[in-house]
């Protein structure tokens, strides 16, 4: 008797989980470096089991992700629209990183603006398109440089946080 009971439970549990409407979900956070600078996120959404959609907005303000490492000042958003196993993901923003000098290496400052950059993953892989200003010079998303897109992949990451 309790097992058929159990096996019940069970079924009427998940036959209510996956028929369950959207869930809506909205936080605010910030993260505050050691030398004062913060990062502070804004996400609102949706998901389902076979789809969601999703803002976050982030304001760095001198915020430093690494000890010894370099600063970031501005703003991105990223727009997230999921159908089954399509993802997909735009972002928007400027941003300045600013690396101190090191060793014989003078200090540099990168200004990367991206405006509409699309990502979309599928099941036949990814892609990207759009276009990044990096300091002043327009160049298609999918051309920049490595370094840039792990600083943009390491911010990206951030913002889920």
């Amino acid at each position: 008797m309790f097992r058929r009971s159990l096996a019940a439970l069970v079924l009427t549990f998940g036959c209510i989980v996956s028929a369950q409407a959207a869930l809506r979900y909205d936080s605010t956070t910030t993260l505050s470096d050691d030398s004062g600078g913060s990062m502070v996120t804004r996400s609102i959404g949706t998901f389902a089991a076979e789809s969601g959609s999703g803002r976050t907005d982030a304001t760095f303000s001198h915020f430093t992700p690494r000890t010894g490492g370099g600063t970031v000042n501005g703003s991105m958003n990223r727009n997230r629209e999921r159908e089954g196993d399509l993802l997909s993901v735009t972002y928007a923003g400027n941003l300045t990183v600013s690396q101190p000098a090191s060793g014989s290496q003078p200090s540099r400052t990168l200004t990367v603006v991206f405006d509409e950059v699309l990502v979309t993953r599928s099941g036949e892989g990814r892609s990207i398109s759009g276009n990044l200003t990096l300091n002043g010079r327009e160049i298609p998303a999918e051309d920049a440089p490595r370094s840039i897109i792990a600083i943009l992949i390491g911010l990206v990451k951030l913002m889920a946080v």
